[in-house]
């Protein structure tokens, strides 16, 4: 409504005001604050009902289960919104649309169904236009496609394979950035071979569907990781290490503290020692390229195999033993000698089966196993058993007139002297300890033995 409002007083006319659809109440309140402003004449309002005008270059984009609408809104200054109304089977969505936005979108529409969008334009007064319809069925999207191996660095070519989860869908590629088409040349059939550098593209398109959005992939040319040789692993000392890396012209930089290696590390030159305990770690750098990823090579000292052990040990003995080696690494060798000599890994010295030792033989022996130290050597001297020297009886054996005081002895030092004196062997118990010269009376038959 527009209204003109006097002030006799001042002989003037207020400039046009708007009402903006007030209520009519409001409207009262509205008009009896301007009569105690000075305003004591009122002209009736002139009523505003002119619609604004209809929206323009309404268009509707079909997507998966939705569609997206975009317009022009008409020149009318007094342009509020724009109310949109969406059909689509029984189900019936709305918005509203500020000024100047002209655009929306609706969402979960149902595929295959077609839908009827109505734009209506609104002004400040609340008059309405009679719209304009457009019509549009959401379609289903093809799945992008996939590329395996899929984008990032790599130390050389790369064979592709792109797929898509839309069963019967076709797959379009370029290799040279630009947007693929659905066009012969670039029909994708079988995996293809990627130069570093490139940036793949595909799309998967078929019919009655949208097609798939765009698959980037770039592929990026990296360094090759460096190799150490020898390489990480168990061994009995410093190895000495050399570095390489198979792209020529690169730059190769390490560290021995455990820390990831930069370019402002120590740049390898000639081959390093690296005692064990110690972990290399090393990248190759070249202008132009992704640095390579990180070598990191552990070397770790070597255990020591355990030392043989022989059944029966070192020792005196009455006669040849039959002596068994083993050793408590599993997977151990044993090599041994019976001259002396110290044992080396020779099949001639190899240990297999239980060895014969003849008294006053040296057994030596070692334990050997691939990537561990050898064991220490083992030593066992076998020595054959002395023969203690029969006692001597004083008086000796014969006939007598009388008892005999008789004394023992042995010529073997230390040896004590057992005996009996009814006639019975001799046994080494305290009861048949010789000790000092005894009694012997006739018709007495003495048994002695001496033991060491």
């Amino acid at each position: 409504m527009i209204f003109r409002l006097i002030n006799k007083k001042l002989g003037a006319t207020v400039p046009t005001a708007r009402s903006f659809g007030l209520k009519p109440a409001v409207l009262i309140a509205f008009i009896a604050a301007l009569a105690l402003a000075g305003c004591d004449e009122f002209i009736a309002p002139e009523l505003d009902t002119t619609a604004p005008a209809e929206v323009g270059g309404l268009n509707a984009a079909p997507g998966d289960a939705q569609v997206v609408l975009t317009w022009e809104d008409p020149a009318d200054s007094d342009l509020l919104f724009v109310t949109i109304t969406c059909k689509f089977g029984p189900i019936t969505q709305w918005k509203d649309v500020g000024k100047g936005i002209q655009t929306a979108t609706f969402t979960g529409l149902l595929n295959g169904t077609e839908c009827t969008f109505t734009v209506q334009t609104e002004d400040t007064t609340r008059n309405k236009s009679a719209g304009v319809t457009v019509k549009a069925t959401p379609t289903p999207r093809v799945a992008m496609p996939t590329a395996t191996p899929g984008a990032g660095t790599y130390t050389g070519n790369q064979t592709v394979t792109l797929s898509t989860a839309t069963a019967g869908a076709a797959i379009y590629y370029t290799l040279d950035g630009t947007p693929p088409t659905a066009i012969p040349a670039n029909l994708y059939s079988a995996p293809i071979t990627v130069s570093m550098g490139t940036t793949l593209k595909a799309i998967a398109v078929k019919a009655g569907m949208l097609d798939s959005a765009v698959r980037t992939a770039a592929y990026s040319n990296q360094v090759i990781t460096p190799i150490a040789n020898p390489g990480a692993g168990t061994y009995i000392g410093p190895q000495t290490v050399t570095l390489s890396t198979a792209t020529a012209g690169a730059n190769i930089y390490y560290t021995l503290n455990g820390n990831t290696p930069t370019t402002g590390s120590t740049r390898y030159t000639t081959s390093i020692t690296v005692s064990m305990g110690t972990t290399l770690k090393a990248i190759a750098v070249k202008t132009g390229m992704a640095n390579s990823a990180v070598l990191e090579a552990a070397y770790t000292q070597a255990g020591t195999v355990a030392t043989p052990t022989a059944d029966p040990v070192a020792g005196a003995y009455a006669g040849p033993q039959t002596v068994t080696l083993s050793t408590a690494t599993a997977g151990a060798a044993i090599y041994y000698t019976l001259d002396g000599t110290p044992p080396t890994a020779i099949p001639a010295n190899l240990y297999s089966a239980p060895i014969t030792v003849s008294m006053g033989t040296t057994l030596k022996a070692i334990a050997v196993k691939t990537g561990m130290i050898d064991s220490a050597v083992l030593t066992a001297e076998y020595i054959q058993i002395g023969t203690v020297v029969t006692p001597t009886a004083d008086p000796v054996a014969g006939a007598y007139i009388g008892p005999q005081t008789v004394t023992l002895a042995t010529t073997t030092a230390g040896a004590a002297i057992y005996y009996t004196l009814d006639g019975t062997p001799p046994t080494a118990i305290p009861a048949n300890l010789y000790s000092a010269p005894i009694t012997v009376s006739m018709g007495t038959t003495l048994k002695a033995i001496a033991v060491k």
